[in-house]
């Protein structure tokens, strides 16, 4: 090892032992905390929330509403409207999405038809030799990506449907009044 890595190691790990001694508090011999440190750990503890809470508000009016405003910007609008008041329309970013994968698709010369026939033989496994080495076949690898992305994509559709609604209020979903 050369003196200038040695040197530079010798700095790291004196840097972690320094901070490990800074953040581990030292023993005081006591089992129990006392009433004072108690207290004080709860009044940080309340000023640490409450500097949270500013940062939350202050990151949501001035960083999310900016960008909320401009990629949810209802760019074709109907007399319509949901029923939490907001009128129904298509925002900005349905259609920055629609006209990126059009782009795309006519930029590659349509290589999402053209090859699907073949993306199909790779999953089947016609190309699959015996003396290759690996673990997980293509299929495996496809279900594999697939059920990573779908299983977020349905955990954070849960999360923000719970975090929209109104608990409660979808009580009768699917079911239509009798008129009896």
């Amino acid at each position: 090892m050369s003196s200038l890595t040695a040197g530079w190691t010798r700095r790291f790990l004196f840097a972690v032992l320094l901070l490990a001694l800074l953040v581990v508090p030292a023993a005081s011999g006591q089992d129990e905390p006392s009433a004072e440190a108690a207290q004080s750990e709860a009044s940080a503890s309340d000023e640490m929330e409450g500097a949270m809470e500013r940062f939350n508000t202050w990151f949501k009016d001035k960083i999310n509403r900016p960008i909320e405003a401009v990629l949810f910007y209802k760019v074709f609008k109907t007399d319509r409207t949901w029923i939490n008041g907001d009128q129904v329309g298509l925002p900005l970013i349905v259609v920055v999405l629609a006209v990126g994968g059009l782009f795309f698709t006519f930029r590659y010369g349509f290589i999402n038809l053209r090859l699907f026939r073949h993306s199909i033989q790779v999953i089947r496994g016609k190309f699959d030799k015996a003396e290759d080495t690996g673990e997980v076949t293509h299929f495996q690898a496809l279900t594999s990506a697939l059920s990573a992305t779908v299983g977020l994509g349905n955990i954070a559709g849960v999360a923000i449907a719970v975090s929209v609604a109104v608990r409660g209020r979808c009580s009768g979903c699917g079911s239509r009044p009798s008129s009896a």
